[in-house]
């Protein structure tokens, strides 16, 4: 009377090529030509940056996909609360 355990139950999750990192850093730049300084690194973002301008230049985290370190996808970024120190 054993059942036996489903090994895709809504534990594992598939993995795409690219996986998500959280990034918090200072949002720089302009609309469309947005930079996020993290890490001691300047990256390029890309994707729907449209709601990050009311973060420039901000504390901010963002949660994106890292492409060789140059650029990230972002998929979500909220606020800390802090202002950059130019």
């Amino acid at each position: 009377m054993s059942q036996g355990a489903e090994p895709n139950s809504g534990s594992a999750m598939p993995q795409s090529d690219q996986t998500n990192a959280v990034f918090t850093g200072c949002l720089a730049g302009s609309m469309n030509n947005y930079q996020l300084k993290a890490n001691g690194k300047l990256y390029r973002l890309q994707g729907n940056t449209a709601p990050l301008q009311a973060l420039l230049n901000h504390q901010i985290e963002l949660t994106g996909e890292d492409f060789n370190g140059k650029a990230i996808q972002v998929n979500g970024a909220r606020d800390l609360g802090g202002s950059c120190k130019k």
